[in-house]
């Protein structure tokens, strides 16, 4: 035993910091081998696509790496997409999201739920990857930002300068600027400022060209509209995303938020996470607040915003502007008071019973 010791000691410092970095270097190297695989699936797909007749192989090739349910799925999106002559298959819900110093409404986030007349319900879980791999997710993005400047032209005038709704959209929409001259036009045709718009980018989203894609977020926030950075903390990019694109708001993921009532070192995380937004002059907004524990930290911490269930639940585009108008125009400070009342309410309640947290959830939106 002494003699291993020894030779344990005798192993130079080099070899140790070797040693000590292998668990981190297994996993970047699993991490690129599943982006690796990603890409190869994404390829393989579009060059079945694109050779229907000629490319039989590549078809049937790209066909077998669905599972009978994404085939089914990307049938239904392509019949869904190219209908452009009635009303989008989709409904457009938006989830509010409120200042939190002192309840302001500011916004929401674009959210859709497609319901088939004959698969039901379909959640964005399951399409929204079909979407990607296929490459369908570029027209799906602009169906729904163009069913999002359709409601705002709805809201009225006197809100649209207060409002902002983001939707959530591809990072590959940025490798060049038809998207940012897309919606120019779309905005102009409505009469609806563009600084309206904010496009949220996630975290988990890969991309080899940042330069490319660091003039075109420029553009965008040169037309005034904001550009966050989603699920932030989740993936592996964010400090290179922060460091070198242009966002202006951060969007602490709810893995994040839901341990802070209870854990001190995620309540030290989030902390230095919401600093750190404000050190690099970022609006920092919390994902996925469903308790009153989780609320009232985040306000001490600063963070500057927050949406969940606890606050409001996604509703229909329609309520969503309803609410903005009782709340926006309506004399008072009807949120205000709702976050003391909700404070008030969750005070001495059992909040960690999740029975409990949905049914106060539920009666709140």
């Amino acid at each position: 035993m002494e003699s291993m010791i020894a030779l344990l000691a005798d192993l130079p410092t080099a070899m140790w910091l070797v040693l000590a970095a292998l668990p981190l270097v297994v996993l970047l190297i699993g991490l690129l081998l599943h982006e690796l695989c990603q890409l190869n699936r994404v390829q393989l797909v579009n060059a079945g696509d694109e050779e229907p007749a000629s490319g039989t192989e590549q078809a049937d090739t790209a066909s077998a790496l669905f599972t009978p349910r994404e085939l089914q799925l990307k049938q239904e999106l392509t019949s869904a997409l190219a209908d452009t002559t009635r009303p989008p298959f989709f409904d457009l819900h938006v989830q509010p999201i409120y200042r939190l110093s002192d309840g302001r409404l500011l916004g929401g986030e674009a959210l859709i739920r497609w319901r088939h007349p004959e698969l039901g319900q379909i959640s964005p879980g399951e399409f929204i990857p079909v979407a990607e791999m296929t490459g369908q997710i570029l027209q799906l993005d602009r169906r729904v930002l163009a069913e999002v400047v359709a409601r705002l032209a709805e809201v009225p005038k006197a809100l649209l300068g207060t409002l902002r709704i983001s939707v959530n959209v591809s990072i590959q929409h940025f490798y060049n600027v038809a998207l940012v001259h897309h919606l120019q036009a779309l905005c102009h045709e409505h009469g609806v400022p563009m600084s309206c718009l904010e496009l949220e980018v996630t975290e988990h989203a890969s991309c080899d060209d940042l330069e490319l894609i660091q003039g075109s977020m420029r553009l965008v926030r040169s037309h005034g509209m904001g550009l966050a950075l989603d699920d932030f903390g989740t993936g592996y990019t964010s400090l290179r995303f922060l460091q070198e694109l242009p966002f202006s708001k951060v969007k602490l993921d709810r893995s994040f938020v839901c341990r802070i009532d209870h854990e001190q070192q995620s309540r030290r995380l989030v902390a230095c996470l919401v600093e750190m937004s404000h050190t690099l002059e970022m609006t920092c907004v919390a994902e996925g607040i469903e308790m009153a524990g989780e609320l009232e930290l985040l306000q001490r911490m600063g963070c500057d915003a927050g949406q969940g269930y606890l606050l409001g639940r996604p509703v229909p585009c329609a309520e969503f502007i309803d609410l903005a108008e009782r709340s926006l125009l309506i004399g008072g400070q009807p949120i205000g008071d709702r976050l003391g009342v909700i404070r008030r309410r969750h005070h001495g309640a059992d909040v960690t019973n999740p029975a409990t947290r949905v049914a106060e959830s539920a009666e709140d939106s």
